[in-house]
């Protein structure tokens, strides 16, 4: 209907462009909410000596897949639940991106990013997650 198109436009638009997990009200609404289909995020560790170049790639890319996708910053030290719920149980020592996707009706599907992280391997990545292409790494829970 016209007043959800609306609604999930109004939704996609209020945000940040990128949305810190350690937000912790935004972050529970993102998970919670039912209509919000795609998810972009980046793990990553602040630390790390490519940190601002791999942020600054991911904001980029964020502003292309505005209003198609959420994209998320989560520090790994500090989203352990986090990635529990995208079923990762390690703690690489250098940041990672996936992407999940619930529009597949009533399982997620959700896929591992390894490559690197540039706009557009990024923007071809979740691509390939929306078409659900095989040749992705898929992560199974």
């Amino acid at each position: 209907t016209n007043y959800d198109q609306l609604s999930d436009f109004v939704d996609m638009n209020e945000l940040p462009l990128v949305i810190d997990y350690s937000h912790k009200e935004v972050a529970r609404e993102i998970f919670n909410n039912l209509r919000i289909r795609n998810q972009l995020v980046l793990f990553y560790n602040p630390s790390d000596e490519d940190y601002e170049s791999y942020m600054s790639e991911f904001l980029k890319v964020a502003k292309e897949l505005q209003g198609e996708t959420y994209c998320i910053k989560a520090d790994l030290k500090k989203s352990e639940r986090l990635m529990r719920y995208f079923s990762i149980f390690e703690y690489p020592k250098h940041g990672f991106v996936l992407h999940s996707n619930s529009n597949t009706g009533q399982f997620c599907r959700r896929y591992l990013y390894e490559g690197n992280l540039v706009v557009e391997d990024l923007h071809s990545f979740v691509d390939k997650a929306m078409r659900q292409e095989t040749s992705l790494h898929r992560i199974f829970n």
